[in-house]
């Protein structure tokens, strides 16, 4: 009997501060969870569209519509899982995380939370920095 592949939702969500030089420590931000991580979920019964939603509902208080979002990775984590990671950049000012915090690169080696998976680190250097650039 095969096992079924478990699918983890990642959500690379990202601020962006445009009146500060991209070179700029503060110039990016990601939120992560309490405990470090990127925020998100499995995909249960519902499909990947309500699983994301459901993440984005939980973490942010930013209409999940008005968000744009965007598929920018995937990846086999082991047999039995695969992780597919959206991203969404967001230019706000003010609290919009509901839970998490967002963090610059400078703040995560600072912090006592585990280092980010280079895999992201890549994600938001290649779509963080320009995809979203308006």
């Amino acid at each position: 009997m095969s096992q079924q592949m478990k699918i983890k939702i990642s959500y690379l969500v990202i601020t962006m501060n445009k009146s500060l030089f991209p070179t700029d420590d503060n110039y990016i931000k990601t939120l992560l969870t309490n405990e470090g991580f990127l925020p998100s979920a499995y995909m249960g019964t519902g499909d990947e569209s309500s699983t994301l939603r459901s993440i984005h509902e939980k973490y942010l208080n930013v209409d999940y519509e008005w968000a744009t979002k965007m598929l920018c990775g995937f990846r086999k984590l082991n047999l039995s899982e695969a992780e597919v990671i959206y991203i969404t950049t967001l230019s706000l000012s003010g609290v919009i995380e509901k839970k998490g915090d967002f963090y610059t690169f400078d703040k995560m080696e600072k912090s006592h939370l585990p280092e980010l998976d280079p895999y992201y680190v890549e994600l938001i250097s290649k779509f963080g920095s320009s995809t979203f650039r308006r």
